[in-house]
């Protein structure tokens, strides 16, 4: 199951950082980009950094 609470606070982040930096994105395109973000976390996809002491730490 979704969280869809935390998909609409990341939707409306992206929109208010769009209108921030110009990008021009409708509501559509941020509600649309934060369920894939949702759907990627959920089906475990994750980015892994080195931090500066050589250590792993997930990224998203």
């Amino acid at each position: 199951m979704y969280d869809r609470a935390a998909v609409m606070r990341g939707a409306h982040k992206r929109y208010r950082d769009g209108k921030r930096l110009g990008l021009g994105w409708s509501w559509s395109q941020c509600l649309s980009t934060a369920w894939a973000a949702e759907k990627m976390r959920r089906s475990g996809f994750f980015l892994v950094g080195l931090e500066s002491d050589g250590t792993n730490r997930r990224l998203l």
